[in-house]
């Protein structure tokens, strides 16, 4: 079962819901916009079998939610931002040669 807070993430992703309004319209839904935006909740928790597997949109949504954390957790942080590669001593360096050429 999904959580709350996965409810919450799938229920307002704003892609998610700009792609359930296409799937509706394709679908053939009358008033496919207001009758997805007034139905989100329910369309994400609603229990489906996709390929024979048991889920929600919820439940998938929070999976693709993990995998995407992970992978951005693996990239760098920019040079910038990153310590380890633009360090301290080079700023410091910078500083003393620029700055304080004298000190």
């Amino acid at each position: 079962m999904s959580s709350t807070a996965e409810h919450i993430a799938a229920r307002s992703d704003t892609d998610l819901l700009a792609r359930m309004i296409a799937a509706a319209e394709i679908a053939g839904v009358p008033a496919a916009q207001a009758a997805v935006e007034q139905a989100m909740g329910r369309l994400v928790a609603a229990p489906i079998t996709v390929h024979g597997e048991a889920t929600s949109v919820t439940a998938v949504h929070a999976y693709a939610n993990a995998v995407r954390k992970d992978a951005l957790a693996a990239v760098p942080a920019p040079p910038g931002l990153n310590p380890g590669a633009v360090t301290d001593d080079h700023l410091g360096a910078a500083v003393a040669a620029i700055l304080t050429p004298d000190a």
